[in-house]
């Protein structure tokens, strides 16, 4: 796989809520920012806590991987009134519809690896779980698990990725920035 190459900013996202859970110990909603993230172009969509640790639209969306179109802006609106503090989701992508292709490498020890198969790229994400999410630009990747038999995937096309500031509903770990911001 050769992504066509970093992804890159010419205006810098300026999202800046911690990821983790707020440290009055009270639940929120990461989806309450997702207005933002389709602003600049990203195909959002709900992803519950109540499900899959907050990985997955189940009950939220159905259909994802079969749509043509990102959701309208009025529904993206809807769905953050719908997925609020008082019932929250994380907010996932669909990075085909997004114009990204996700590297999703499990393993941090195979982080430079993936770079130099890839690329560097100035967007890297941490996820809950210790693994790294690196974003490029699309240009045609298919999805796939397990890239060479690495604990490596690849999201793209109909793919579905979990961002910033959003976290793991079970453990409270974060999606975090290591480089690179929306």
């Amino acid at each position: 796989m050769h992504p066509s190459g970093p992804v890159e900013s010419n205006t810098a996202m300026s999202i800046t809520d911690s990821a983790a859970p707020r440290s009055s110990g009270r639940r929120y909603s990461p989806f309450t920012l997702a207005l933002d993230l389709y602003r600049y172009g990203l195909c959002v969509l709900p992803c519950p806590h109540r499900s899959d640790s907050g990985k997955s639209p189940k009950g939220a969306v159905r259909g994802h991987g079969t749509w043509e179109k990102p959701p309208s802006p009025a529904q993206v609106k809807s769905w953050a009134q719908q997925w609020n503090d008082n019932n929250p989701a994380n907010i996932g992508i669909v990075t085909g519809l997004s114009g990204v292709t996700v590297v999703d490498v499990d393993d941090p020890a195979l982080v430079a690896e993936m770079i130099a198969r890839c690329g560097d790229t100035p967007l890297k994400v941490r996820t809950p779980r210790g693994g790294v999410h690196l974003y490029y630009l699309a240009s045609g990747e298919r999805e796939f698990n397990g890239l060479d038999g690495l604990k490596v995937d690849v999201k793209a096309g109909s793919g579905l990725i979990i961002v910033p500031p959003s976290y793991n509903s079970s453990t409270g770990q974060p999606y975090e920035f290591l480089a690179g911001s929306w």
